[in-house]
């Protein structure tokens, strides 16, 4: 039997609305809440918890262009955070370093090779409930497991285990998930192993109908720019989290059999004409390095960019959603540009990036633009309460670790 939560309901839409998608989060938050049965649903509508943005302001910096080798950083691709460390992954030195929450180096946890503690490929970090480190090396399929101190302990084979598009999570109770060798359409499951690398069960991805933006080469079938797709992720707790990429609406769930729906109303960010012009001759130049006489054959593309493109959940059970904002046309530009280097070498557009964060209850908190600086195509952010470690590249190109701390608008309440 359904039921309106009716004393949330009757005093949150007296609130007042809010206004357009880069100012929502400027007004009180409005929502309603219904139950029914074992599913509740949380409809954001406008406004935001936090009532204004939030701002990552930097506390702690790893790297140098110049120095001793373990502060200077080459490919990243993994970084996570214990509560007084900070974990890094360095595929070009091949190595995982331990910091301090202030970014001095403690150690280095296992070593380059193919013997015990050693890996070949150390793509993800993760840490036990007791605070062990776990490292997979994906070139041998095994799992390492460290002492929280960096001590080499013990390893077991990964069968069935992928990499690299879903980071390694290890779970509250100790379950790993990783992603799988099974694939689906376009998208890997995801396997689940006990704390001693025992299998467990491997979790389709969910379905969605998300409508198609997509072009033909070489028979396959490849998205064009800012084509929206379904977004997926296991949180801390082992629950599923979903949703469809072209609307915000999000689906958790939970092991005990009850799911939690979060749906938000917002008007998407708009793909300016010269925008979509230039990255489609773009992406023309890079098809066309393969095959030269391909020609443009989508027969639409999207006038908005996805709701959010990836799901990041914290340990608290906060979700972060990344989503692209507003594009700006950089000086650099050249107009001219015909192929992929000269495309790479003259970019003209490049879009801000934004987290859209929801609390435990399901309620829109906030908008968290992104620093400039920060690198989110290499190793993905981590996530915990106010703190956001992520790969930056300064403004000579060099490669650093950033501790964030996220500050609200001064009126804020702390929150779910």
């Amino acid at each position: 039997m359904g039921g309106r939560v009716a004393g949330v309901a009757c005093v949150l839409l007296l609130c007042a609305c809010g206004g357009a998608a880069e100012e929502l989060d400027s007004a009180t938050w409005v929502g309603d809440v219904t139950v029914e049965g074992s599913v509740t649903t949380v409809r954001n509508i406008s406004g935001s918890v936090w009532g204004g943005l939030g701002r990552l302001d930097p506390e702690a910096e790893i790297g140098v262009a110049e120095g001793p080798d373990e502060y200077m950083f080459g490919r990243l691709h993994a970084i996570h955070g214990t509560g007084d460390q900070i974990l890094v992954a360095d595929l070009d030195a091949t190595i995982v370093r331990a910091y301090d929450w202030n970014g001095e180096f403690l150690f280095n946890v296992g070593a380059a090779g193919q013997g015990p503690g050693e890996y070949g490929f150390p793509a993800s970090i993760g840490q036990g409930p007791s605070g062990r480190i776990l490292i997979p090396d994906f070139g041998g399929q095994r799992m390492l497991r460290f002492s929280p101190e960096g001590n080499f302990e013990n390893q077991w084979l990964m069968t069935g285990a992928a990499c690299c598009i879903v980071p390694m999570l290890v779970a509250h109770d100790g379950t790993i998930y990783m992603e799988s060798m099974k694939r689906l359409d376009t998208e890997r499951a995801i396997a689940s192993f006990a704390s001693d690398g025992t299998p467990g069960v491997v979790i389709d991805p969910p379905e969605y109908d998300v409508p198609k933006y997509s072009l033909e080469f070489q028979g396959r079938v490849v998205g064009t720019n800012f084509a929206p797709r379904m977004a997926w992720a296991i949180g801390y707790a082992g629950e599923i989290i979903s949703g469809p990429g072209h609307e915000t609406r999000i689906r958790i769930e939970r092991q005990d059999g009850t799911e939690l729906q979060i749906a938000r109303t917002h008007d998407l960010v708009p793909v300016e004409s010269e925008e979509s012009e230039w990255y489609r001759r773009m992406l023309t130049a890079s098809l066309r390095r393969v095959e030269p006489d391909w020609t443009w054959n989508a027969t639409e593309t999207p006038r908005h960019k996805p709701a959010f493109s990836t799901i990041i959940p914290t340990p608290e059970g906060r979700l972060w959603l990344l989503r692209q904002g507003r594009g700006r046309r950089l000086p650099t530009c050249d107009p001219d540009a015909e192929t992929d280097a000269e495309f790479t070498a003259g970019e003209c557009w490049r879009d801000t990036q934004m987290f859209d964060v929801y609390g435990t209850d399901g309620r829109f908190l906030g908008t968290v633009p992104v620093p400039d600086e920060v690198v989110l195509w290499t190793a993905r952010p981590w996530i915990s309460g106010d703190t956001v470690i992520a790969n930056v590249e300064d403004l000579d190109g060099v490669y650093k670790v950033v501790r964030y701390r996220l500050n609200l608008p001064d009126d804020a309440r702390r929150v779910p």
